[in-house]
């Protein structure tokens, strides 16, 4: 009879514990609807208050990683990037194989990009991309234009203009119908105006190096001009100083007398061989220039 009794009251404690969980998801799932609901109407902060209520009574792990997902996205549709970025970490934790695992790749390269964290999210975006290779329905497509972009906005604040054209180039030229084919065609454009702008650049800098290097041929020229200058100063110089001493090594001139024509004609002899030998010793002049332009 004990052991009936003990046995009915553990049915009716089971039985409890299953009223109670069944009574929780009741909850929970009319919550998790509401707010869900309430992030497509736009009515993000109302949503994120629902489904936090909507945790809190959820029972098992699909039903928590459910609402991950939709706070996850109301959150980041406020821009709170931090919280959805932690809400999407836990997600992956809670349902690694979930239902909405590969979704939740392409919102989370999304929030690592507005967190600035580019190499993440490029590494995010190109994980998404294998998962979407494998499918060719229409939606599929779409998708992978859009993938395109954002791969291509990674690469372009990278600093990888070349790569992040090519990214771009997929959406306008092989997607026509994307999306984002309007604001890919005006990020292909603002590379290609940067790409034109650095070619006049390299050239504007080439013809300063040349402009530059014109001023310093023009001073070293003017540099041995001056040199050549003040070189011919100094034979000059010393020209007009051995002139000088040639003068003051004349005789001096006598007395005005009336001298007898032999004296004069000794006299002029004189003078004529006076003259010859300066003649001689002035015609080494033009050594002592070159002398002195050689130094």
């Amino acid at each position: 009879m004990k052991r009936n009794a003990g046995f009915l009251l553990f049915l009716w404690f089971f039985a409890c514990l299953i009223g109670i969980q069944n009574g929780s998801a009741q909850t929970a799932r009319p919550r998790l609807d509401q707010g869900i609901t309430l992030y497509r109407a736009g009515q993000w902060n109302e949503a994120v208050q629902e489904l936090h209520r909507a945790r809190g009574e959820a029972v098992n792990p699909g039903q928590v990683a459910e609402v991950l997902y939709w706070l996850a996205l109301a959150e980041f549709s406020l821009g709170e990037y931090d919280l959805a970025l932690r809400d999407i970490n836990t997600l992956q934790q809670v349902a690694p194989a979930g239902l909405r695992m590969d979704d939740i790749l392409f919102y989370k390269g999304r929030t690592l990009y507005y967190l600035k964290r580019h190499d993440e999210a490029l590494a995010q975006f190109r994980t998404y991309g294998t998962i979407l290779s494998y499918q060719n329905t229409p939606g599929a497509k779409a998708e992978k234009s859009v993938l395109a972009y954002w791969i291509g906005e990674c690469l372009y604040a990278l600093g990888r203009q070349d790569e992040a054209a090519a990214q771009f180039a997929l959406v306008t030229k092989s997607r026509p119908w994307s999306e984002k084919h309007e604001t890919a065609a005006y990020r292909l454009a603002l590379i290609q105006q940067n790409n034109a702008q650095a070619e006049i650049l390299d050239k504007l800098t080439g013809s300063y190096a040349e402009y530059l290097k014109t001023v310093e041929d023009y001073q070293r020229l003017l540099a041995e001009t001056e040199a050549r200058t003040q070189s011919l100063e100094t034979s000059l110089n010393d020209i007009a100083r051995v002139v000088g001493v040639e003068r003051n090594s004349l005789p001096a001139p006598s007395p005005p007398r009336n001298p007898s024509p032999e004296q004069t004609i000794q006299r002029i002899r004189e003078r004529k061989a006076l003259a010859e030998k300066q003649r001689s010793e002035l015609a080494v002049y033009p050594e002592i220039d070159n002398k002195n332009t050689m130094n």
